[in-house]
């Protein structure tokens, strides 16, 4: 069980795997589409998502340089540009961190 305790378990149990699945694709797509590519995700729609899809990561007054950190992290292969398979990559790690692994190892 995760570490939200058994009601957030619970209501994540009844979501289904499938769904959250959609989910992420759903919002990839959503501000993917926004700027041009739908493929990838330009820094200012991945900083738009970071603001305001990822508030338990930062709020929308976030500083300028988190959002960059942030951006950077999902970013693996320095393009300029977040594809799909980086995107997932990066929920990959943050569910990682919400399950407890220390941070030295999601980031490896």
């Amino acid at each position: 069980m995760s570490k939200g305790g058994a009601q957030k378990g619970k209501e994540c149990s009844e979501i289904g795997l499938m769904h959250v699945a959609i989910f992420l694709n759903d919002i990839f797509t959503e501000y993917s589409s926004k700027d041009g590519n739908p493929a990838t995700l330009s820094k200012s729609e991945c900083m738009q998502l970071i603001q305001e899809r990822m508030t338990g990561l930062c709020d929308k007054n976030v500083d300028p340089k988190k959002l960059q950190t942030i951006m950077d992290v999902m970013n693996t292969n320095k393009d300029t540009e977040v594809d799909f398979m980086e995107f997932m990559i990066f929920f990959v790690k943050i569910t990682a961190l919400v399950h407890g692994m220390p941070m030295d190892k999601v980031t490896q």
